[in-house]
């Protein structure tokens, strides 16, 4: 009798644990389809070459288009539309063009972002929500560390991990929602750098 007691808690508690996974997973997509366009600060940290260290200005507006301004200690604009992207070195007065396909760029500017298939841990502790993706694309596995504040809730903090050799976590402040971008703000065919809303 008690053997079967706490095979029924035992069945009660994994139904609920994956309730509230659920509903965490389900939490997360609603913040993050509810941003139309984003203006972050970031700190970008690579813990495996520290010297890669830099900071800057993040800016994203959906469906598919993402700006990362470098500000230190190297000035660098990376402008990504789908799988178009553009960088523009201040330094070497340079720009190039390539095309390639990023999951992670995608997640974050994806128009309808379905988590479920692709969390592989979801945890929710001390007001932190820990969501866990893994992917693998064309041979690269992707593991992404989402971190966000839960009341209210907003993204903090992510870390990408790549086949174990490149691996980088990038800090967020001064977060701003939902801002009038110019579309030439995302612009490929030249390098035009016009004043952001901040």
């Amino acid at each position: 009798m008690k053997i079967k007691f706490f095979i029924a808690i035992y069945f009660i508690f994994i139904s609920f644990a994956f309730a509230n996974e659920a509903t965490l997973i389900s939490e997360v997509e609603h913040y993050l389809n509810n941003i139309h366009t984003l203006s972050t600060d970031f700190k970008q940290l690579a813990p495996l070459d520290k010297q890669k260290s830099s900071s800057g200005k993040l800016y994203i507006s959906k469906p598919g288009m993402l700006r990362f301004d470098y500000l230190a200690p190297k000035k660098l604009t990376i402008i990504l539309r789908d799988e178009n992207v553009m960088y523009h070195d201040y330094e070497l007065q340079e720009v190039s063009y390539v095309s390639q396909s990023n999951y992670f760029f995608k997640l974050l500017s994806e128009k309808n972002i379905k988590l479920a298939n692709d969390v592989k841990k979801i945890s929710l502790s001390n007001n932190e929500i820990h969501l866990h993706i893994e992917k693998i694309i064309d041979n690269v596995n992707t593991n992404i560390m989402m971190i966000f504040s839960y009341n209210p809730m907003n993204l903090k903090e992510i870390r990408v991990n790549k086949n174990e050799l490149e691996e980088y976590f990038l800090y967020f402040t001064n977060t701003k929602y939902n801002l009038n971008f110019d579309k030439k703000f995302f612009s490929l065919q030249r390098p035009q750098f016009y004043s952001a809303p901040y």
